[in-house]
């Protein structure tokens, strides 16, 4: 196994536990850390924007946006998940299809675990949506690899071509 993939295992069960304690903790607990993360953006932006807001206007506008922080957060959890499955399972010989399908696959079970987990803890729920947030996040990382695959084999290719020109052009 290549240097890069133990790194993409280790970081792939790391960001498992990881998502495991972000979903352990009560709802009051995560609400207050996703309430943090939203305050902070709201702030930095007044800050470099020079909106000029007061206090109340920006606790207001983090009561608006801390939602969409959260659901935000859930799908780049699940992004970076995936990424990390799939660069480890890249040292099996498969094709990239079989690699997205595998690493999709267990990035959505583990994200139908998780909000199956959040129904033993205290104030949270399971919620087939955020299954469905966790999965864009997932979906994204996959079309990210297909890109990237597909530019890397263009070019590839590309460059083998061009060496074969310039061979053939040595020739005569």
């Amino acid at each position: 196994m290549k240097r890069y993939q133990k790194m993409a295992a280790l970081f792939s069960i790391v960001w498992m536990v990881m998502i495991f304690c972000f979903s352990a903790q009560p709802s009051d607990d995560s609400g207050e850390v996703s309430g943090g993360v939203t305050e902070t953006l709201v702030t930095t932006a007044n800050f470099l924007f020079h909106w000029e807001m007061d206090q109340s206007a920006i606790m207001e506008l983090v009561d608006k946006w801390e939602g969409t922080v959260r659901k935000i957060a859930h799908a780049t959890e699940f992004f970076l998940l995936t990424m990390g499955l799939f660069l480890w399972l890249d040292c099996r010989g498969w094709t990239i299809w079989k690699h997205l399908w595998i690493a999709g696959c267990i990035a959505v079970g583990y994200a139908v675990s998780d909000e199956f987990h959040q129904l033993f803890v205290p104030g949270r729920a399971g919620r087939i949506g955020d299954v469905g947030v966790d999965s864009i996040g997932v979906l994204v990382a996959l079309l990210l690899m297909v890109g990237v695959r597909v530019c890397i084999s263009s070019l590839w290719k590309k460059d083998k071509s061009v060496g074969i020109e310039s061979s053939s052009q040595e020739k005569m």
